[in-house]
């Protein structure tokens, strides 16, 4: 994969592809995604972060994140990555989103 962003909407994913997902990219798979943000409905972080070493961030972001955030690292380059799980309105203000994101960190 050789995006830089991608942004899902209406998907067919579960956890365990997210799960899979976050693997890949620590193994070294896709080197220049930078953010990923996927709708998803009744997120379980805890399932997607599961067998996945990762560190519990503490943050001091101007928002709250719904779930998370964990920092997970790459061995062979170091880089790392903020995921995290968020709520945010739908197109109707009585609807709520989950979203799954992952951003790499500088």
């Amino acid at each position: 994969m050789k995006c830089r962003i991608i942004k899902i909407a209406n998907n067919s994913l579960t956890t365990t592809d997210f799960n899979e997902y976050l693997d890949a990219w620590m193994a070294g798979e896709a080197p220049k995604l930078e953010n990923f943000v996927a709708l998803f409905p009744n997120l379980d972080l805890s399932i997607v972060m599961k067998d996945i070493e990762c560190e519990v961030m503490n943050t001091e972001d101007n928002f709250t994140f719904a779930k998370g955030p964990y920092k997970i690292k790459r061995e062979h380059d170091g880089r790392c990555a903020k995921v995290f799980g968020s709520i945010s309105e739908g197109w109707h203000t009585h609807v709520q989103v989950d979203s799954f994101e992952f951003q790499v960190l500088e």
